[in-house]
Formats: C-alpha cells, structure tokens, sequence
C-alpha cells in the first residue's frame, strides 16, 4: 500500500474574528481551525495561501505535519476547505488532528491499473467513480487505491462491493459502478465469446498491491 506523504508546513497563532481573517487574507495567508477528538480546544492558526495551494495540488491523500511557533507539532489531514467562489482563492481551511487510535473519514482518489482484456479488441473504458469513501485508522489510509481491471471484459462492471482493502472499511454504496468495458463502436461482430463478461463473471480483488 502506497502511504501518504508527509507535507511539512509553519503556522502561526491568531486573533478571531471576521477583520483579523480579513486581514491575513490581504496579507496572502489563509485563517484555519486546527481540531481533534484529543485536542482540549480548537486551534485558530495562519498558514501562507501558497503552502496550502502547494498541498491542494496534490490528488493523492496527504497527512499534514503543522509547526507553531512555539514548538507544538500536529499531524493531521485537511477536511475542509471553503473557497472565493469568484476567484477561487482558499478563505478557511479546517484541519483534523489525528490520532492513531481513532478512525477518521476520508475520501481517497480512485486509480485504474492493467490493461482490459475487452480493451484489448476496442472496447471502451469508462470511469464514472474516481474517489472512494472510507473510514480507517490514521495509519491504514492509503494515499490512492490502485484497481487492477486487467480481468475486464466488454459488459464488465467493476462495483465498489468487488474491492477488498485490508484494515479499512468502505463506505460507498456497494452498488456503484467504478469502470466499466463499452462494446467498440463498430460493434461486437467478429468477437468471439470469451472476451464478453459472464453473469458469473468474478471480478472481486484486492487493492493496492505493489505494481
């Protein structure tokens, strides 16, 4: 399993209320709340708008490493972020302590991996689900999920209830469609049977396994 990357940044204390935050903002630094199940009380901090964009960029999960200024270090995972609908600039930035003893929600970028078989004669890929829902321990979080569909076939629908992930718990509908294998566009004259998924087909896996 590909664990996240640790992104160190500095943050300073801060003055609450709409002015201050106003304030920061002219400066380019974005206020935040730094909270957690065994944290005594919020945090109110300031971090540079250009670290956050830094971390933003990034699909894969990443935990966040905060350093004050006087000494305390944080490990923890950006849980919401609340944007300028115009230009888009981040106004606030809620920040989770984590603890390794206690689950947390996150949602975790879905990778595709392999070559279908049903793409192998011109059949036609599609994604409609490229992030998946989970609840795990701080150090069961992968940073993606790699799905492996080299067993696709044209009709194969990969479903959410197919994956198993060791130590961590779905929370998506087991319904969805992650990808599923279209007929090519000239049709299905001309292929032959064993390219074609099955009623019986199994498309059940496990995820994350080295590549």
């Amino acid at each position: 399993m590909q664990k996240p990357n640790v992104v160190e940044i500095s943050a300073s204390s801060r003055t609450i209320g709409s002015n201050a935050a106003g304030a920061l903002r002219r400066d380019s630094e974005v206020p935040g709340i730094i909270y957690g199940p065994k944290l005594e009380a919020n945090i109110a901090v300031a971090i540079k708008e250009l670290e956050l964009e830094r971390i933003l960029s990034v699909a894969n999960v990443q935990f966040v490493r905060i350093k004050l200024e006087n000494g305390e270090s944080f490990d923890t995972l950006i849980k919401k972020v609340d944007f300028q609908p115009v230009n888009d600039r981040p106004l606030h930035v809620d920040f989770l302590a984590l603890d390794p003893e206690t689950a947390v929600e996150v949602i975790v970028p879905i990778k595709t991996i392999g070559t279908a078989i049903g793409s192998t004669v011109g059949g036609r890929i599609f994604q409609p689900m490229r992030k998946l829902k989970l609840r795990a321990l701080p150090g069961n979080i992968p940073a993606l999920v790699n799905v492996n569909i080299s067993k696709m076939k044209i009709g194969s629908n990969l479903r959410v209830r197919h994956l198993r992930i060791d130590n961590v718990t779905i929370l998506d509908d087991p319904r969805k469609t992650i990808a599923t294998i279209k007929p090519p566009r000239g049709g299905k004259a001309g292929l032959s049977a064993e390219v074609f998924s099955t009623s019986d087909e199994d498309l059940s896996l496990s995820v994350n396994l080295p590549l």
